[in-house]
């Protein structure tokens, strides 16, 4: 957090060397911003109307889950109803829904249906010279 509030203060905060110095210090850099907090804030909001202060709870977040935030243990305090609705729908598995039950292709088989290449008309390509000789009986709007 020591870095984040470095910049806040160097933003927002007037300082001279001697303080610009002590900042680089973590612990005198922490105290000044907790001393200066609400000054910050008031220079942001006239600064940057239009910027709504969640940078330092961006950075809260990030250290949180930099210590391993058990997620699964979290869903199950916020969304308690929600973590036994999947619970529920694990149990009971899948069911087929009658209003798509004539898209599955049911008990067909892949070989039911012969191999690909019947399917599609081969292409014959003629030799170069008889092309040329089908291009030359073209008359002069055909060879546009």
């Amino acid at each position: 957090p020591a870095r984040f509030f470095l910049q806040e203060l160097m933003l927002y905060t007037c300082f001279d060397r001697k303080t610009y110095d002590d900042w680089h210090e973590d612990e005198k850099c922490i105290k000044a911003y907790t001393e200066n907090v609400e000054e910050i804030k008031t220079v942001k909001k006239q600064v940057m109307e239009w910027l709504e202060n969640v940078e330092e709870a961006r950075y809260y977040v990030e250290e949180a889950l930099k210590n391993d935030v058990n997620t699964k243990e979290t869903g199950e305090v916020l969304d308690a109803e929600k973590e036994q609705d999947d619970m529920d729908c694990e149990e009971e598995g899948n069911e087929a829904d009658p209003l798509y039950e004539h898209l599955n292709p049911g008990d067909h088989s892949e070989q039911e249906f012969g191999p690909s290449g019947r399917w599609c008309k081969t292409i014959e390509l003629k030799e170069d010279k008889e092309l040329d000789r089908e291009v030359q009986n073209l008359d002069r709007n055909q060879r546009k």
